[in-house]
């Protein structure tokens, strides 16, 4: 059994969601430190014909707060109006708009406390819609300790914990797991290959990579899961 394991982003990019395909049970790791100004609570669209950031705003908390502890601050800013504005006025002309707004549009306005059941239900939501159906399990719920360990000691716990026998980690971590400990735990370690597919963007003459999932699914709807599983 293939575990994957990943904080829960914020509107993630593709190859978040690729992960997700090629994996049986998808850990959100959301019991440790949250990091600021990384992808949990910020991401890139299309705004005004390039790549803008649109970032949620949270409110202030301690270094070490886990990342299921980090809440947003609606008031700090108008941010449901200007998140809604700007998804709508840069992607209103693409052909899932209407498919898609609605549930953005809704999310927002419940407006959850904490940011890691935001992208969470946003994240279920996505893979529902691409047919990526998979076992979604949170790492808080499974006791594990975290707070001492480091990266590779954290996923050899969890996927004990899911009996799983890979571990598919995306390509980055390279430079900083110790391979040999899974060898030793009988765990086989697999690094995720994604290379980044070009797929039609309205309104974009230079294709832009490294966008939210937000920016292929409005242009492409459910076959966006046929572009990305086309990077295998």
């Amino acid at each position: 059994m293939i575990v994957a394991i990943h904080q829960p982003e914020f509107f993630p990019w593709l190859g978040f969601f690729h992960k997700m395909y090629l994996s049986d049970v998808f850990v959100f790791l959301d019991n440790v430190q949250f990091e600021k100004n990384n992808w949990q609570n910020r991401n890139r669209i299309m705004l005004s014909g390039k790549p803008g950031w649109l970032t949620m705003p949270i409110k202030k908390h301690s270094l070490n707060t886990k990342i299921k502890d980090i809440e947003i601050d609606w008031q700090s800013s108008n941010v449901v109006k200007d998140h809604l504005n700007s998804i709508r006025f840069n992607y209103c002309k693409c052909k899932f708009f209407n498919e898609l707004f609605p549930f953005m549009e809704g999310l927002y306005l419940k407006q959850p406390k904490y940011l890691a059941d935001f992208n969470l239900e946003f994240i279920k939501f996505i893979s529902q819609k691409l047919g990526i159906d998979k076992k979604f399990i949170l790492a808080s719920e499974l006791k594990l300790p975290v707070d001492l360990k480091g990266g590779t000691e954290v996923t050899l716990d969890i996927v004990k914990k899911m009996k799983g026998d890979i571990y598919l980690s995306g390509s980055g971590a390279k430079d900083y797991l110790i391979q040999e400990r899974y060898q030793e735990e009988k765990i086989l370690l697999k690094f995720q290959e994604f290379h980044h597919p070009e797929y039609f963007q309205r309104g974009i003459v230079s294709f832009v990579s490294n966008l939210s999932i937000l920016d292929l699914y409005l242009n492409h709807g459910p076959e966006s899961v046929t572009i990305i599983k086309s990077t295998n």
